[in-house]
């Protein structure tokens, strides 16, 4: 039956792939599309935080002569298209046994499909973070000194100075290096602590030089800010508001997306929770007698940005992918087995694959914090689609 779940899975990945690129041709024509604006941020009035990536659009830009708005239209197609080639390979591993619950976990309106429902999170940078953190999961060997240093000295110092809030993600890529490494003892594990310096560094220059308001302005003089003006000025670009709690935080706000985690790592708890045997004789890890306590210590240093964040949708869409790119990297490295089969309450089958629909299709989450839940996602999708392609005709 795995089969028949990869064939979904991978129904599911194309059908990602061909709406996400007719959703970011729709959304670079807007000019109020925060992807487009963040994705223009560069070094041409000083360092800056999340510089590094706007700044090399921005010189093929001046070298190739090319309109800036297609090419940054252009890249985040080719990001969209290689994540979802990533994707792709890891789910056709031979060695992943596919279930029922991975498909409903994939089809969560907080997983895969977030960034379609929810369009604003669309070619954002934490797809840089999803790319490189899928290739190295799919490397499930040792990993040779040539990766190493390539993640250590340019990837991950690159996404940091692309968008500096990689850093609360580097325990996912930790427990990647650790895990491949096989580490058995403390000196072991300072030398995967040095992997990630040079990307602490990037953070820490980012953290002291904060860019001032000339800074802002001569970056925008330099792009004319392309009808993007007020966006780019009033752009959340420096991680370091940790006085600053905004007056969206309520009770009702808050434990909204509390059920909205917990719907979402629900079946990931299910999963874990039927691990009994596991081949981790790791230094620490091997202490975790349930391995969702090692989940929940890797989830922790993300939940800093939910405190001063007003998206909280694109930020739990971030959370419960690399949650479950983790999960996917255990057992492609046989660190625990793949369950043959996952039984709710011992269901019939077509109660199975209704509570799945109901699950997965009848509500999510927006992308602000004080937005209401939504309903019906497809159906919103659908008629969004259909109104895209009326204008455009029209």
């Amino acid at each position: 039956m795995s089969q028949g779940y990869k064939k979904i899975i991978n129904i599911s990945l194309f059908f990602y792939l061909i709406l996400s690129i007719f959703l970011l041709i729709f959304k670079s024509t807007k000019l109020n599309d925060f992807s487009i604006s963040e994705m223009l941020i560069n070094y041409n009035g000083g360092l800056i935080a999340r510089g590094f990536l706007g700044h090399l659009i921005f010189n093929i830009h001046e070298f190739l002569n090319i309109n800036l708005i297609k090419l940054v239209l252009s890249v985040q197609i080719f990001f969209s298209v290689l994540y979802t080639f990533l994707l792709y390979k890891i789910f056709n591993k031979k060695n992943l046994l596919l279930t029922k619950l991975d498909v409903l976990i994939l089809l969560l309106p907080t997983l895969l499909f977030f960034p379609i429902y929810e369009i604003e999170g669309l070619g954002r940078k934490e797809i840089l973070i999803f790319i490189t953190y899928c290739y190295l999961i799919l490397r499930n060997k040792v990993p040779s000194k040539k990766i190493t240093l390539i993640y250590s000295l340019a990837i991950l110092p690159m996404l940091v100075l692309s968008w500096e809030l990689t850093i609360l993600y580097f325990p996912f890529y930790f427990i990647v290096f650790w895990t491949q490494y096989r580490v058995m003892s403390l000196i072991d594990s300072f030398k995967i602590f040095a992997i990630f310096l040079p990307g602490l560094l990037a953070f820490l220059i980012l953290w002291f030089n904060p860019p001032d308001q000339n800074t802002l302005d001569v970056m925008c003089k330099t792009i004319n800010c392309l009808g993007r003006a007020l966006e780019l000025e009033n752009f959340n670009i420096h991680f370091a508001h940790f006085d600053y709690v905004h007056n969206k935080a309520s009770f009702v706000n808050y434990f909204r997306f509390l059920i909205f985690f917990l719907l979402s790592y629900l079946p990931i708890y299910f999963y874990l929770k039927k691990i009994i045997n596991t081949k981790i004789n790791l230094f620490l890890v091997s202490k975790f007698s349930n391995l969702n306590y090692l989940f929940l210590l890797m989830i922790i240093p993300q939940l800093i940005i939910f405190i001063f964040a007003l998206d909280w949708g694109r930020y739990l869409n971030i959370l419960i992918t690399m949650t479950y790119l983790l999960l996917i990297f255990f057992r492609t490295s046989n660190i625990i087995p793949n369950i043959r089969e996952f039984k709710i309450f011992n269901l019939n089958e077509k109660y199975i694959n209704f509570l799945i629909i109901i699950y997965c299709f009848s509500w999510y989450p927006k992308l602000l914090l004080w937005y209401d839940t939504g309903s019906f996602p497809i159906l919103r999708l659908i008629n969004r689609i259909k109104d895209i392609s009326y204008n455009l005709i029209i």
